[in-house]
């Protein structure tokens, strides 16, 4: 059985607020929304145990996984997301995994 792991982006200044992120540079919100896990990929674990999954891990917490000697590793994220993503996936393929 291949070993998958599943990520989101990583997340090193606190928690991810989706609308803080996007939203004009002085832009002040009443309230925040932040993103601690993602509906999805609890969703894919929850129908397919075998798989392993990371909810916006910190890049520390990333590169540990990535010790652990995964087959595969897939991106849950939004278009904003892209170049974070990239950054992790040229990190995997340094670590030795062959599938993104």
């Amino acid at each position: 059985m291949p070993r998958v792991l599943l990520t989101t982006r990583c997340r090193d200044t606190g928690l991810y607020d989706y609308f803080r992120e996007n939203a004009p540079r002085d832009f002040r919100w009443r309230f925040g929304m932040p993103r601690t896990i993602s509906f999805g990929l609890r969703f894919l674990r929850q129908n397919l145990p075998q798989l392993h999954i990371l909810e916006y891990p910190t890049r520390a917490e990333f590169s540990t996984q990535l010790k652990r000697g995964w087959d595969a590793v897939g991106f849950s994220f939004y278009l904003e997301e892209t170049n974070d993503i990239l950054a992790m996936a040229a990190e995997a393929r340094q670590a030795g995994v062959r599938e993104l």
